[in-house]
């Protein structure tokens, strides 16, 4: 992923280990900086869209997600006596 390629190289040029997050923010601060150009900027900011999209839970429907409830369950008694 280009994005990847441009995050490792301001590592290096931050001397840092920096979160694969908030890659916006990277993205403007390394411009503002003069270490990337507009063309990486604008990389950085897509991944950075790309993985909110990803994780965001809010795209399913609540129930996409649910677990099935069984209409009625079995209830103990009933099977005490057919054991009996």
């Amino acid at each position: 992923m280009a994005a990847e390629v441009i995050h490792d190289r301001l590592c290096k040029q931050t001397k840092q280990h920096l979160s694969f997050t908030r890659l916006d923010a990277l993205a403007k601060r390394a411009l503002e900086q003069g270490w990337i150009d507009a063309k990486e900027a604008e990389v950085l900011q897509r991944a950075e869209a790309s993985r909110l999209r990803s994780i965001n839970v809010d795209e399913f429907e609540a129930d996409a997600l649910a677990v099935p409830v069984p209409e009625k369950a079995p209830q103990a008694a009933s099977r005490a006596s057919e054991a009996a």
